[in-house]
């Protein structure tokens, strides 16, 4: 019988010990400025305190000229859990920052979770590894501030191991703790709905079918907010900001973003060598990967990318190459489904639905890439893991 990874003894401490490890990320940036599209979050909880069912009917100036918001963000949940913050405490840096800490407390409970499910066995230490990965992330560590990617993705990762662990365990509890949290997930950032698709394949592989039926709150929430969408802005907030992304201007952009997404994830996570190992044959499908990568770059964007760019683009090809390696090789091929999933779907929705790349973009599809490389990384040596982890960190610190 699979061993409960939130209650049997000690994996419940390593969960504690992921929960640890994302304040430790965050208390370093209580004192962090506001800054980039934190000014965007805070302005919304602003008209939260003055029209609580209404938080887009105002305008803001955010390009050159003043327009709705309603035509220019995401969903707003991140802004009415600072709102209460803000209504007792002011706009005060560390005491907001300080409110954002709980999500990366989440996020790292919910990484050993997932980790001891999917990647770590019957081994505590190697299920919080993927924890640190994820958290000492050069994508992760400049984004804890106060938007909307890292809640987005601590309350996506964090659903999805309360529902995968509901499921194999029958207890409805979790299966719907989970799909709520995956919910608001969803009316954090939209790019977070990609998770509920791949829970629901979770379910289907398993055949447990009955347990999608715990996603129908999400699809709830979701239509609650289309009809206040409708009720006072005459349209769907979704849809509008999708719209005109089928453009052939567009469409001509995808390769390009397709390129930038393979180089954000080489620059981010440091795992394609721990990978490879001691393994000639992974090797040589990591480096045929990464030069494929550099060829079509250079293809595309009518010469050779700089250095730094080559080196993400051929490191972040190796990577996904020999993740999808392992992921046709080894494991259970319902799990590995599943990880597929979880994985392709951020990805795609990035090249095709997001306007323009960024690092932060990277962090929907951080998680489920750590671990189906972490399923691969067990059996490599536990120094070169620590080093390069020490290394990845290293990069983070700088960055951030």
């Amino acid at each position: 019988m699979m061993t409960d990874p939130i209650r049997s003894r000690g994996h419940s401490k390593a969960v504690w010990a992921g929960a640890l490890l994302g304040l430790v990320v965050g208390l370093p940036f209580l004192g962090k400025a506001f800054h980039i599209d934190d000014t965007h979050v805070l302005s919304i909880t602003a008209q939260i305190l003055q029209e609580p069912l209404d938080p887009y009917g105002f305008s803001i100036n955010w390009t050159d000229d003043p327009e709705p918001v309603f035509k220019t963000w995401n969903p707003p949940f991140l802004s009415y859990w600072l709102a209460p913050v803000v209504s007792l405490f002011g706009y005060s840096e560390p005491i907001l920052h300080a409110a954002m800490l709980p999500f990366l407390a989440m996020l790292g409970a919910g990484c050993v979770v997932l980790a001891r499910r999917f990647a770590g066995g019957d081994n505590p230490p190697a299920a919080l590894g993927v924890a640190a990965f994820v958290l000492l992330s050069p994508a992760l560590m400049p984004s804890v501030n106060l938007m909307l990617d890292v809640p987005a993705l601590a309350l996506s990762a964090a659903g999805a191991a309360l529902f995968v662990t509901g499921s194999d365990a029958g207890s409805r509890k979790r299966l719907l703790t989970g799909a709520a949290l995956a919910s608001l997930a969803v009316l954090t950032k939209y790019s977070a709905a990609t998770v509920l698709p791949a829970l629901a394949v979770y379910s289907i592989s398993f055949r447990r079918r009955p347990d999608a039926i715990a996603l129908i709150p999400p699809i709830t929430l979701a239509l609650l907010w289309t009809w206040q969408n409708f009720a006072f802005h005459g349209e769907s907030h979704f849809l509008h900001l999708i719209g005109g992304r089928t453009s052939e201007a567009w469409i001509r952009a995808w390769p390009e973003k397709g390129l930038l997404a393979i180089a954000i994830a080489g620059s981010c996570l440091f795992l394609a060598p721990v990978i490879a190992g001691r393994s000639g044959r992974a090797w040589g499908t990591g480096i045929a990967a990464g030069g494929l990568a550099v060829a079509a770059a250079h293809l595309w964007f009518g010469g050779w990318p700089g250095t730094l760019f080559a080196i993400g683009c051929a490191l972040g090809a190796a990577l996904l190459a020999l993740a999808m390696a392992t992921l046709l090789r080894r494991g259970d091929r319902r799990e590995s489904i599943f990880l597929g999933t979880w994985l392709l779907l951020p990805f795609l929705f990035s090249v095709f639905f997001v306007p323009f790349q960024a690092v932060r973009h990277f962090l929907p599809w951080l998680v489920p890439l750590s671990l189906i490389a972490w399923r691969a990384a067990e059996s490599t040596n536990r120094t070169l893991r620590v080093i390069i982890l020490g290394a990845q960190a290293l990069v983070a610190v700088i960055v951030s």
